[in-house]
């Protein structure tokens, strides 16, 4: 089987800002009206850093365990 995902990661880490890009919009429309500006930054600034550690975590799995993708094939 390909590997869909390159060894650096790095077409992870680029779909996780593209993501984060695009939903921060949605953090300021729904953030700024009621809870101000420094909250709407710090919501965005956490949502990027959970993109981060969910990517980094996915891209230490497909590391750690090579083979995983392997066993779900039939």
């Amino acid at each position: 089987m390909t590997r869909l995902v390159r060894q650096d990661g790095l077409p992870s880490m680029a779909l996780a800002v593209a993501v984060w890009v695009c939903t921060l919009p949605f953090v300021f429309v729904l953030m700024v009206p009621w809870l101000g500006t420094r909250a709407a930054i710090t919501t965005a600034l956490a949502l990027l850093a959970g993109l981060v550690v969910v990517c980094w975590g996915v891209c230490a799995w497909d590391r750690v365990h090579p083979d995983a993708s392997d066993r779900r094939e039939p």
